[in-house]
């Protein structure tokens, strides 16, 4: 039935709940600490293991997930994208590395691999009638003032 159906809008959710409010405590377990905007862990990833304690096909698989799943579903969906101003929106939340965020490590990667697949199918998409783009909810917006004193 999918094959069939015109699509206008997509919009793909990226392990990001925006709602949501990280738990109190310190990271310790990826199952019992749930960072804000930050649901990587329904992945099945292994997030609480440290980076460089990891092995390079643990590393793989888990930092791939993500990315693998929205470029499946982006293949499926995008060629039912029909009328002028059609989109495909990539909706993440921002960790990006800031002080103060609160983000497993693989939650990090994953996001800014779907970041890139989004910038990645925007340079493919950019002479077609699909707009594709990125929003990453909970970035923090700064003030030029802030931005110096940091």
């Amino acid at each position: 039935a999918l094959k069939r159906t015109q699509l206008h809008h997509v919009v793909a959710h990226g392990a990001v709940r925006w709602w949501a409010r990280p738990t109190p405590g310190k990271f310790e377990n990826m199952y019992e600490f749930k960072a804000g905007c930050d649901e990587t862990y329904s992945l099945n990833i292994n997030g609480n293991d440290r980076l460089l304690n990891m092995s390079i096909e643990e590393f793989t698989t888990s930092s791939s997930r993500l990315v693998a799943l929205h470029l499946s579903a982006a293949q499926n969906l995008m060629p039912n994208l029909k009328g002028p101003n059609s989109s495909y929106t990539f909706v993440t939340g921002d960790g990006s590395g800031k002080p103060g965020g609160e983000r497993t490590a693989m939650g990090e990667i994953n996001s800014h691999h779907v970041w890139g697949l989004s910038a990645a199918l925007r340079h493919e998409l950019r002479d077609s009638a699909i707009i594709c783009r990125d929003i990453r909810v909970g970035f923090p917006v700064h003030e030029k003032s802030e931005l110096v004193s940091e």
